[in-house]
């Protein structure tokens, strides 16, 4: 497992059942934090071998800017294009939130992870 740590944030992935790769998000997505997100996905979408699908686990992430929310629609299309699925898990309730008020709760496929 690897982890990633920037005030406000933790990051991790690990490998995840059926050739997924679940990344596990902490703390606060927002302008600090984003660029620190945004690598730790490039990473995960970018391991070998590549993860069929990658499920971001948001149940831990207590905030969630138009930042955060960017990088997260970033590597949902970075994953599409490479031909991984990709997946919500268990967004916290501010995040289901920032994604009704945004109009992008129905670009994300939300699911709950499994462990």
């Amino acid at each position: 497992m690897r982890r990633k740590t920037v005030t406000g944030l933790r990051v991790t992935h690990r490998p995840g059942p059926d050739g997924s790769r679940v990344v596990e998000v902490t703390g606060e997505a927002d302008l600090d934090t984003a660029p620190e997100l945004a690598r730790a996905l490039r990473e995960a979408l970018g391991g070998r071998p590549a993860p069929r699908t990658l499920v971001v686990d948001c149940s831990r992430l207590g905030f969630c800017s138009s930042s955060g929310l960017n990088e997260l629609i970033k590597a949902r299309r970075a994953a599409i294009e490479a031909g991984i699925a990709f997946r919500l898990g268990a967004p916290s309730g501010q995040v289901v939130r920032l994604l009704e008020v945004t109009g992008t709760d129905g670009v994300f496929e939300v699911v709950e992870p499994r462990r």
